[in-house]
């Protein structure tokens, strides 16, 4: 087991619950792998994650507002956290079949932005979280803190996400990424996943903050 501490735990905040070793995908040498998310580290998990949503800014609203009308409830089995130190420090989540880590509540939303407003802007929320094949999954969500990039976190994501490919029995994995995510793009490239082609958006762009969208695609390599 693991014992846990909230992010920028310090002068007597609260910790989180231990995480059983069942809920441990893989452990380094002073990170480990979360997944399925333990009881108790939903919140975490989903701030963390909802927080590095940028593309929804323009439907849903700052980091803030992000957190408060997304971060819970939490689908425990679609995204894996990277726990460091107590902190949460990275993320990988993913949609199959229509169901994802985040699911969206519109009494929040009408309770934010009113009846119409918040009809609006769940609507889009759907409309950009809800995409994918059924024959791939789907990532939703893929981050890790700057300050802990160069240590293969993103590599071992990426490895938990193909397992889940195979042990789902899908094809491969894709996702859509704005302009501005070279990191991102470079960890996806050197894990052998490929760009299949670069979609210019339009008007539609001025509302997600990109010009266009990247669409790559992993597949398991042939044995």
């Amino acid at each position: 087991m693991t014992d846990g501490k909230g992010p920028g735990d310090s002068g007597g905040a609260p910790s989180l619950p231990v995480i059983p070793d069942d809920h441990v995908w893989r452990r380094g040498e002073d990170w480990l792998l979360m997944h399925p998310i333990a009881p108790g580290w939903e919140l975490a998990v989903g701030a963390y994650s909802v927080r590095r949503r940028k593309s929804l800014d323009r439907i849903v609203g700052d980091q803030d507002t992000r957190e408060a009308l997304l971060s819970v409830p939490l689908r425990p089995d679609r995204i894996c956290a990277v726990v460091m130190e107590g902190a949460v420090v990275g993320c990988l989540s993913y949609r199959m079949d229509g169901a994802g880590s985040l699911r969206p509540q519109f009494a929040r939303y009408r309770a934010r932005f009113g009846l119409v407003g918040g009809a609006l802007r769940y609507g889009m929320t759907l409309a950009t979280l809800y995409r994918g094949r059924s024959k791939d999954l789907y990532i939703e969500g893929f981050a890790v803190a700057p300050e802990t990039r160069g240590r293969g976190l993103g590599k071992a994501l990426l490895e938990w996400l193909s397992a889940e490919v195979l042990r789902h029995g899908k094809a491969g994995w894709r996702t859509e990424m704005p302009e501005g995510h070279e990191a991102a793009a470079r960890a996806y490239q050197r894990f052998g996943a490929r760009e299949e082609r670069r979609v210019w958006l339009g008007p539609v762009g001025r509302l997600l903050g990109s010009r266009y969208m990247t669409l790559w695609r992993w597949t398991p390599p042939e044995t």
